[in-house]
Parts: structure tokens; C-alpha cells; sequence
């Protein structure tokens, strides 16, 4: 603890990135709001400075001994994805330290065995598993495509459907159509392969519009759905009803990065006025009622932008 409790180790976290009406927003919590409402709600700047305050606030006998040094498997997943970003080595150093918690991984999964505890077994297997598939990610991510296809072809006890998609996406990314083809057609999940095929019919030279449509159809509230079909709209020379389209989304949906690249940029194609279209789209999404989808709550100019 004595390292987690030196001032020294912490900054304050700067706001002049984040876009000015979130932070004259109405919706911004109060000082005396608990930290797990400010999680709820995705206001992660200012829980993460009540957490930094209770943290150093806070004093632990010498003498405990029922404190144990653990920090949750999902947060050192985050801390990799956090560090990784940061790095100039092009992602290197991310994809190592996904190998080494799967080294982790494997040793308990090895102690849980050998102990005969099937429920650790079956959570550090799995583990595993998604350990394998995030680091495919990762690898994509980097641009190596053809060592994430090795990667996933080497990987054992993983959902096929898991593998099947992502090298349908893989395919996709390197020109491969009939490739991908092959492996949209050995998909079960129903929803994964009805946006692949649509993704088919994009790469093919075809209108998607229609199908797009209908996709959404079946999924009213699906955001991303209407991104896409958004997209379409634009390259089929549907300005306005695109524009249209990705506005009522915001309205009813939580924001995220690509549909507020995508709808500043159609404001910036149609509209002299850009700026201030911007501007109030930043407006409208700060007087929303808070929420941790997307990444939190507050917004940086440059998502807008601006």
C-alpha cells in the first residue's frame, strides 16, 4: 500500500480536451455523489479522483493479516488494453503482456487441477480462451493480419463461431471476398452473419442500403446497425437522409466514436456552418442523462471535430 499511497505517483487528470458543455452541464454530479453512482452513470474523470482521494485518505494497520494484494482479473485486462496505447512500439508491448497473463492463466489453471477444484479450473480455461482471442485482436490491431490468422488457427477449446467470425473479418480486411464468403457460411450466430454478408455485398460493389434496412428492422435499438446503414446512405448519395438518420440515433442512443466521426463529417460535407452544428450536437449529447455506455459520459472536443 505504501506505494499506491504516495502522492507522488498521481496527477490530475486535465479538461481542456473535454468539450465546454460537459463541463458546464447540468448533468454533472455533485461533489458528495458516491463513487459507485459516478460508475453507473459514467462519470469516470471524477470517480477516478474519488478514488485517488480515498486511496491516499485511507490507512491500513501494519499489522492486518487478512489483507490480500489482488487486483480483479478484468481491471489488469484494462491495464494492459490502457498500456498498450500509450507505447510507441506499435503494440508490441500489449501483445506480451497478454502472453504472460496466459502464462498466468495456465499455471493456476494447472494448480485448480491438480487440486481437483472444478470451478477454478473451468474459470481459468476460460480465461484462457478469451486470453487467445484478445490477443488476435491485439495483433490485428498492429496491422500483422496474417499472424492473427496464424494465431487463431492455433488456438484450441475456442468457440468456432468465435474464430469463424473474425477471420470472415480478417478476410475482409485484405481484399480476400470469397474467402470471408467461406467463413460467413460456417457461422451459427444468425445476427454475426447477417451483418457479414451485408458487409459481402459492400465489398462486392453492391447497394447495402436495403439490407441494412432491413437489419435494423429486426433490431430497432441497434446503434451500430444504423451507423452502418448511415454509411451506405452516404455513398449512395442519401446525404440528408443519413444526416437524419445518425441525428434521432444520438437522440435515443448512448454516443460513440465512429457515429460522431461519421455525423460531423456529413456536417462538414453539407453545411457551411459546421462549427456550430458541432457545437450543438456536443450541446445536446451534454444535457442527456448520464450513462457508462461508450466510454463514459463526458466527451473530448476532437470526437466532435472541433
Amino acid at each position: 500500500m505504501r506505494f499506491l499511497q504516495d502522492p507522488a505517483n498521481y496527477h490530475s487528470l486535465p479538461t481542456e480536451d473535454i468539450s465546454p458543455p460537459f463541463l458546464s452541464s447540468d448533468q454533472q454530479p455533485p461533489p458528495d455523489t458516491p463513487l459507485t453512482v459516478l460508475l453507473d452513470r459514467g462519470h469516470f474523470r471524477r470517480a477516478a479522483e474519488m478514488s485517488v482521494t480515498a486511496l491516499l485518505q485511507s490507512r491500513s494497520p501494519p499489522s492486518a493479516t487478512d489483507l490480500v494484494p489482488l487486483i480483479p482479473w478484468e481491471l489488469r485486462l484494462v491495464l494492459v488494453r490502457l498500456q498498450s496505447l500509450a507505447t510507441t512500439d506499435g503494440g508490441r508491448r500489449g501483445v506480451m503482456a497478454l502472453y504472460a497473463l496466459a502464462g498466468e492463466a495456465r499455471a493456476r489453471h494447472r494448480q485448480a487441477h491438480a487440486s481437483g477444484n472444478e470451478h477454478e479450473r473451468d474459470v481459468w480455461a476460460g480465461r484462457l480462451r478469451d486470453l487467445g482471442l484478445r490477443v488476435a485482436d491485439a495483433l490485428v490491431e498492429m496491422g500483422e493480419l496474417e499472424t492473427a490468422n496464424r494465431h487463431l488457427d492455433g488456438l484450441s477449446d475456442v468457440d468456432a463461431d468465435q474464430v469463424a467470425y473474425r477471420k470472415a473479418v480478417l478476410r475482409l480486411r485484405v481484399g480476400d471476398v470469397a474467402g470471408a464468403r467461406g467463413f460467413v457460411d460456417k457461422l451459427d450466430h444468425d445476427s454475426r452473419r447477417a451483418t457479414l454478408e451485408v458487409l459481402l455485398k459492400i465489398a462486392d460493389g453492391k447497394d447495402a442500403v436495403a439490407s441494412w434496412q432491413n437489419l435494423l428492422e429486426e433490431h430497432p435499438d441497434d446503434a451500430l446497425l444504423a451507423n452502418n446503414l448511415a454509411v451506405s446512405m452516404l455513398y449512395a448519395g442519401r446525404i440528408t437522409d443519413a444526416r437524419d438518420l445518425l441525428q434521432s440515433t444520438l437522440n435515443r442512443s448512448a454516443a460513440f466514436a465512429s457515429i460522431l466521426f461519421n455525423i460531423t463529417t456529413i456536417y462538414e460535407l453539407c453545411s457551411e456552418r459546421a462549427v456550430d452544428h458541432k457545437m450543438e450536437l456536443a450541446q445536446t449529447l451534454a444535457e442527456k442523462g448520464s450513462t457508462a455506455a461508450s466510454g463514459g459520459w463526458e466527451r473530448a472536443g476532437f470526437e466532435f471535430k472541433l
